[in-house]
């Protein structure tokens, strides 16, 4: 039957509100600094041939399939100081190759022809980029941010790995935490 008593136990925990406004900054943060990243690094694989660029896009499909693994992450995050930081969580994930792909691909649909007109009237690379690239782009930037908003919305387990204080702890982890409580209070009376 129904029972509200998780519900004010929920509730009635102090540690709530700070725990949303925790999450809500890992998302927006983590949103924000992840579509500029992946996008500074998809715009010139879009646009320019440089030398090494196979190279490039081969080191970036490779990390898709082949990560650095949560040790060797943990140890870099530690020996850096960014333990119990709410910048672990948001810096350990910016960069997704999955996400440069995409918006290269949504990239290389612009008109070169707008590029190499803006080239001619004398504009760099990043008037470029800002002016006619990131307009015509705001389709690809919302979905993608909308992946990333719900991604790190959810995401409870860089929470339990790189925080221990209760006060930068993120929603999710909070409330599995609790979960794991009541479930060990129902379980042994």
């Amino acid at each position: 039957g129904f029972d509200p008593d998780a519900y004010s136990q929920i509730l009635t925990n102090k540690s709530l509100l700070t725990s949303f406004g925790n999450t809500v900054f890992v998302a927006v943060a983590s949103c924000i600094l992840s579509l500029l990243l992946d996008s500074f690094a998809a715009y010139p694989l879009a646009y320019s041939n440089f030398i090494g660029k196979k190279i490039y896009t081969g080191a970036l499909v490779f990390t898709m399939w082949f990560g650095g693994g949560i040790i060797a992450t943990y140890l870099v995050v530690r020996n850096i100081g960014l333990l119990d930081s709410l910048w672990a969580v948001v810096l350990t994930s910016l960069l997704s190759a999955y996400h440069v792909i995409v918006l290269r691909a949504f990239f290389e649909t612009i008109p070169f022809s707008l590029v190499e007109s803006a080239k001619i009237d004398g504009a760099s690379q990043m008037k470029i980029f800002w002016r006619i690239v990131v307009p015509i782009s705001k389709p690809v930037f919302a979905t993608i941010a909308l992946f990333l908003t719900f991604g790190y919305w959810n995401d409870w387990f860089q929470s339990a790995l790189y925080i221990s204080d209760s006060k930068l702890v993120s929603l999710q982890a909070l409330l599995n935490n609790m979960m794991k409580s009541l479930d060990y209070i129902a379980n042994n009376p």
